[in-house]
């Protein structure tokens, strides 16, 4: 609340170096690793280079990777633009758990800005990832849908942040292993009141194991959407059996 209040009080503050102006600097935005192709076709994974130099773009999109073809994801593709690391995990971080607010309407307008075509095209919905009622109580605003509204405005459709229920969450996912995370989101999400059709584009902070992301898609394909795919911010490269840093 403070951190809030605070953001209406004084300057603008960089959320990823702390710099005075920006909220988002733009020295911090040319420092983010942005994820280039070679990637997974299906989840976005960040494939080895070697010998992508004889392959078009066709060929790039039908990579997969070993997990994706082994155990498609309930999505149908996913981007992220950055790697969870530097400014842009600082930003993140500030926003989710210091209530820096002013930080998503930049970060929202870097999705926006950076989004690449071939996902947001043709799209008839946003949806953000929602919180649990009790998370969205205490931290009292949901990140991925200060996201989702700019991505939405961009491109002419509604923003449905309602379409997804949050039923259960056992412990915050950013403190969880990636076990722990896959059973934290087993039949967690059901469709809202909301009935869906189309290409829906489903908008996250931070995409790490793909459990939410296909957790969410499958009840939004329950509430009639006929295509899913993710966009988040970050993506966090997971070992099994390692947590997610929460980040300073």
């Amino acid at each position: 609340m403070w951190a809030g209040l605070l953001d209406l009080l004084v300057p603008s503050r960089c959320g990823g170096c702390g710099a005075p102006g920006a909220a988002f600097c733009d020295a911090c935005v040319r420092q983010v690793e942005f994820i280039l192709p070679p990637v997974c076709g299906r989840c976005g994974t960040p494939l080895a280079a070697a010998g992508r130099d004889g392959l078009v773009a066709a060929d790039l999109a039908a990579l997969q990777c070993a997990a994706c073809r082994r155990t498609p994801p309930a999505f149908d593709s996913a981007c992220s633009l950055g790697v969870y690391a530097g400014g842009l995990r600082r930003a993140i971080c500030g926003l989710k758990f210091r209530g820096r607010r002013a930080t998503a309407a930049a970060l929202g307008d870097l999705l926006t800005a950076m989004a690449p075509a071939w996902i947001t095209r043709g799209l008839t919905t946003v949806v953000p990832v929602p919180l649990h009622p009790t998370r969205l109580r205490t931290r009292g605003f949901n990140q991925s849908e200060l996201l989702a509204r700019p991505v939405a405005r961009a491109l002419g459709v509604p923003c449905l942040p309602r379409a997804l229920r949050r039923l259960h969450q056992d412990r915050p996912q950013a403190e969880s292993t990636a076990t722990v995370r896959a059973g934290n989101v087993r039949n967690a999400f059901h469709p809202g009141a909301v009935r869906l059709g189309g290409a829906v584009l489903l908008v996250d902070d931070v995409y790490s194991t793909g459990a939410t992301a296909s957790a969410c898609a499958r009840a939004l394909k329950d509430a009639g959407a006929e295509r899913v795919v993710v966009l988040t911010l970050a993506r966090a490269l997971l070992r099994s059996g390692t947590a997610m840093p929460r980040g300073a």
